[in-house]
């Protein structure tokens, strides 16, 4: 459940009572049940980008932006979620960089990133942080923010804008900001 919608109690009692209510009489509750009610919800596809860049294939990108650019997500929406994913894997870099040890479990590091982080979402962070590189980090962020400015001044679809910074993010060099 908090994979799919997050750490917010009021978001995950709103689960638990839609599940309760699939399961109607039978009372039996199990991992199908839950799939089918919790479903997916967007932000994990979002997030799945940036989990993809270490797998070092483009294609996957663009097909997963394609799926949901086409499921009705924004330009904007998807950028945004890309853009934070990215700065909280660079701040778990970070973290972890700067305080070693100290931040060894999940709840240190929890306590150690913004408030109301859970252990267990800090644990998923620390795990996705460690399969990219920083400098990958970096270069996307780059991109990222080069695909903020071109969509808010170009004429460029999003949809382009979008693949590019994707696909430059697997170049050894950042796009260039340019007028």
């Amino acid at each position: 459940l908090v994979e799919s919608v997050g750490t917010h109690l009021i978001d995950i009692a709103n689960e638990v009572e839609k599940i309760i209510l699939a399961a109607g009489d039978n009372r039996t509750i199990d991992r199908e049940l839950v799939t089918r009610v919790v479903g997916r919800y967007r932000t994990e596809s979002v997030f799945e980008l940036v989990d993809d860049l270490s797998r070092g294939n483009p294609a996957i990108l663009i097909e997963k932006l394609a799926t949901l650019m086409d499921g009705g997500d924004q330009p904007v929406f998807i950028l945004t979620m890309l853009l934070r994913r990215v700065v909280l894997l660079m701040h778990v870099q970070a973290l972890i960089e700067e305080k070693g040890p100290a931040v060894s479990d999940s709840r240190a590091l929890a306590e150690s990133m913004a408030s109301g982080t859970s252990p267990f979402y800090a644990e998923i962070l620390r795990r996705k942080a460690r399969e990219i590189a920083p400098e990958a980090l970096r270069i996307l962020l780059v991109n990222l923010r080069w695909a903020d400015l071109k969509l808010k001044t170009s004429a460029i679809p999003p949809r382009t804008l979008l693949e590019e910074a994707l696909i430059a993010s697997h170049l050894e060099h950042p796009l260039r900001f340019t007028a």
